[in-house]
């Protein structure tokens, strides 16, 4: 027996009634090589170019967390319109998407702090993702990352049961 609209939003997630379609975008198509991101990255260090010792570790970071970042995203995405296409039924679906949703946020924002921090390593000098208040999609990962990394009860919002 599904539970009623109330009781969804009341005792599960604020809002979920109202959630009717999955709006996070298929990506796998234009992602297709990034099965092979890593190997090809590895062939390539080998064969074409040759790559400072000390940039591996960041480029493999780099490379790792973007594949897992797009893994954990479809995964997300997979299970998110599981849960739509089960009428709302077997709410664990909606939870087990959320997590891969925040995994892959964690994953991107890590590999951008690879990023940074080969930059940094490349030119001698800090450089920031973003500048605080921009707006940008980065500053906006950001926010995301921070939420789901340092959550605490008392930061969630009156009404709501989940931060993110």
């Amino acid at each position: 027996m599904p539970f009623t609209n109330y009781a969804l939003d009341k005792f599960f997630v604020q809002g979920i009634s109202e959630l009717s379609e999955c709006n996070a975008p298929a990506l796998a198509e234009h992602f297709a090589e990034v099965e092979d991101l890593i190997h090809n990255f590895i062939l390539n260090s080998i064969f074409r170019y040759s790559i400072k010792t000390e940039y591996k570790p960041y480029i493999f970071g780099i490379f790792r967390r973007v594949q897992m970042a797009l893994v954990e995203y479809q995964n997300g995405r997979t299970l998110l319109l599981l849960y739509l296409n089960e009428s709302k039924k077997n709410t664990s679906l909606y939870f087990q998407a959320l997590s891969h949703f925040e995994i892959a946020v964690t994953q991107l924002y890590q590999a951008y702090e690879f990023w940074r921090k080969l930059g940094k390593k490349i030119e001698s000098k800090e450089t920031n993702l973003f500048e605080k208040g921009d707006g940008s999609s980065l500053e906006k990962l950001n926010r995301l990352y921070n939420i789901s990394k340092h959550l605490e009860a008392s930061t969630i919002p009156e009404g709501n049961l989940h931060h993110v």
